[in-house]
């Protein structure tokens, strides 16, 4: 049995070396401490030490696989929120976006509305995601602006 025990961990500490996914090396090497811990146990004096150690190392193990799976899990764009990502962040992963998203608001202005006017500072940063925009200055239309553009950029 301990021989079972002591190269069942070993194969599995060494399967866990050749993963490139940090995710399966972690799960190996935890799957690894679990046959270790019994091993040092059933010696003729437990190597209690060792066994604290490997707990810890399990523990940390645990934790980091808990992480890691709450960060690869699937993330949902509203279908709104998918159309943006698509038309203006799409070097954003989508839980990047979420994160982007939970610093923005949405807002719905009227047709005719005044967004911004010359010489004001602007306070924040403008994204138009549906709809068109002109650029008036002094009664003059300088630019049309759509779907996707920024606004007040250049104020």
């Amino acid at each position: 049995m301990d021989l079972f025990l002591i190269n069942t961990a070993q194969i599995l500490y060494l399967c866990s070396y050749l993963m490139r996914d940090i995710l399966w090396l972690r799960v190996l090497v935890v799957v690894g401490i679990i046959f270790m811990v019994p091993y040092y146990y059933m010696r003729s004096e437990p190597l209690i030490a060792a066994i604290l150690w490997d707990l810890v190392f399990l523990s940390i193990n645990a934790v980091q696989i808990i992480i890691i799976l709450f960060e690869r899990r699937q993330t949902r764009l509203s279908p709104d929120e998918q159309q943006l990502h698509q038309l203006v962040f799409r070097n954003l992963t989508p839980k990047e976006m979420l994160r982007l998203l939970k610093l923005a608001h949405w807002t719905e202005f009227s047709e005719g509305e005044m967004i911004l006017t010359r010489g004001e500072s602007v306070d924040k940063l403008i994204l138009i995601f549906i709809g068109e925009m002109a650029v008036e200055i002094e009664g003059k239309n300088i630019a049309n602006l759509h779907s996707g553009s920024w606004v007040g950029e250049m104020s």
